[in-house]
């Protein structure tokens, strides 16, 4: 089955939209706005719901989660993302 140009065309418009595809311009950054910007760790969901007339009811979930973080993830059926993270172990004490 191929997907069809719209559907192609939708997840490109919501990819631009989402700021996943395209040109980012770091080059006006310092080391230290660089540095800065590395240590945020965060996530980021999108959900899309559709009707198909060959697939029915259509849930697109877009995820961006920071390498490091560890967690699941869960998609309700009204398109409720969930992310649940699990704290890191503290190291043990000397």
């Amino acid at each position: 089955m191929r997907p069809s140009r719209n559907a192609l065309s939708l997840l490109a418009l919501v990819g631009l939209l989402a700021g996943c595809i395209g040109p980012v311009a770091f080059s006006g950054f310092d080391a230290k706005e660089l540095e800065a910007l590395a240590k945020i760790k965060d996530s980021t969901t999108t959900c899309i719901t559709g009707a198909n007339p060959m697939y029915g009811k259509v849930t697109v979930v877009f995820a961006s989660v920071d390498k490091g973080i560890a967690g699941t993830l869960t998609v309700a059926e009204d398109c409720k993302v969930t992310i649940v993270t699990e704290p890191k172990a503290l190291p043990p004490k000397p």
